[in-house]
Order: C-alpha cells, then sequence, then structure tokens
C-alpha cells in the first residue's frame, strides 16, 4: 500500500507526489492535478488534467492513478502520496483487504502492487 505519511527519516530517496482534484460547479467542470517533489521537497514536474464533470473524490482518484502512471514510466518505485482526502486514501488501503467496485480504484492498485516488484 502507498505510504501516505512518512517522515524525514525514512523518505530516503522516496518522491512525493501531492495531488488535488477539484470541481467548479458552476462550470459543471473537475480537473485533477498532482506535483512530484525529491526527497528534498524539490519541484520535479507538475501535471493536471481536466475531467469533465465528476465528483471530487473522483478527481483526487483520477489525481492518483496518473501520478502513479507518470511514476510507474519512468521507473520510480518509492512513493509517498500527500493528498488531503483521506476518504481516498482509506478507499485505497481498503482494496488491499477486500475487493473494489471502483475501477480506477483498482487500476491504483495494479500499478502499485507493479511497481513494488
Amino acid at each position: 500500500m502507498p505510504n501516505t505519511r512518512a517522515t524525514s527519516s525514512t523518505i530516503g530517496n522516496w518522491i512525493q507526489l501531492y495531488i488535488d482534484g477539484a470541481v467548479k460547479l458552476d462550470l459543471e467542470e473537475a480537473v485533477a492535478g498532482g506535483v512530484l517533489k525529491d526527497h528534498h521537497g524539490q519541484w520535479i514536474l507538475g501535471f493536471n488534467r481536466r475531467l469533465g464533470w465528476c465528483f471530487v473524490f473522483n478527481a483526487e482518484i483520477w489525481g492518483i492513478l496518473h501520478g502513479l502512471i507518470i511514476l510507474q514510466n519512468k521507473k520510480w518505485n518509492k512513493v509517498s502520496i500527500r493528498t488531503g482526502s483521506m476518504e481516498v486514501i482509506q478507499s485505497i488501503k481498503e482494496t488491499f483487504t477486500r475487493p473494489s467496485h471502483s475501477a480506477l480504484i483498482r487500476r491504483i492498485q495494479q500499478i502499485w502492487l507493479e511497481m513494488i516488484q
């Protein structure tokens, strides 16, 4: 399971994935974005994706998924995920003990398992 909280002494050479999903109701528009930082807190890259209409929960999930895909493509397998949504983190953690109905969460789990092999 992704490390969602790590201290500076355990970060080592981990990449920190900061996620934020936002929904603008009057425009019916959602955006998922994130920033990758090294273990010193230095910016590596940022990303965002327009999602159309969805809930904030799903925007956060999309952000984590896209961040993990970027990390996987770059062959970085040590990640600390930072998000303001404990509901999202809890939903991802639960997939390691029982199946999820969310295809997005199942894909996150699949990528995570591939990264740690």
